[in-house]
């Protein structure tokens, strides 16, 4: 929009509404390197200060700000691998990105970490902001597709991964563990990761070979 006085012109800019903020920042920012190294499992990630290192200044440059909002939370205190105990939160979180005119843009996610001290809480919330961030503006993550995966929960009336392994011992005392696990990979296809029907089923067809 322009105005004229005289010999002077004026041009004046419409406000930023959040929308255009974010599309202006996807432009902007269209990837996010996994820099980080995680020295305990060995695997590279994708730190909360990458992101917003690569965010931010774009986000400023446009015009906009996000704030975050709790919605609701979950606390315990658990036991880990190495017979710690460790603070765990789970958040649901809320964030709403703003610029200089309009409504904001609004989504949530949910985020959750453990902790040996009492950073429990803020490690939660920085997983949240860089999933956020990173759904938000759809910056690739090179991470595996979640139906790479899948689990299996053991029923709470019937017996665990563990013990059926416990009882799969039994069928091969004196042995050495690698015949069973050879045993399992013959009757399975698999060499571990052996789930709660998998081992069920071995179990059965020992049972039925006595």
């Amino acid at each position: 929009m322009t105005s004229t006085t005289g010999t002077v012109t004026r041009i004046y800019q419409q406000p930023t509404t959040a929308a255009q903020a974010i599309l202006a920042v996807m432009n902007e920012v269209q990837a996010v390197g996994k820099n980080d190294r995680n020295q305990a499992q060995g695997f590279n990630f994708r730190g909360i200060d990458a992101v917003v290192n690569a965010v931010g200044p774009a986000l400023r440059k446009h015009g906009a700000f996000v704030v975050p909002t709790i919605l609701d939370s979950v606390t315990d205190v658990v036991q880990t691998n190495n017979g710690k105990s460790a603070n765990y939160v789970r958040l649901h979180v809320q964030f709403d990105v703003y610029a200089e005119a309009g409504a904001p843009v609004t989504g949530s996610v949910y985020a959750e970490s453990m902790d040996h001290g009492d950073k429990a809480a803020p490690k939660a919330m920085s997983v949240a902001l860089r999933t956020f961030l990173l759904q938000l503006l759809c910056l690739p993550t090179n991470e595996p597709d979640p139906d790479s995966h899948s689990y299996e929960i053991a029923s709470s009336n019937g017996p665990s991964v563990s013990d059926l392994k416990n009882q799969i011992a039994e069928h091969f005392k004196g042995q050495p563990k690698s015949a069973i696990t050879t045993a399992l990979t013959t009757a399975t296809g698999k060499a571990s990761g052996w789930t709660v029907s998998e081992l069920d089923g071995f179990l059965q067809t020992l049972e039925a070979a006595k």
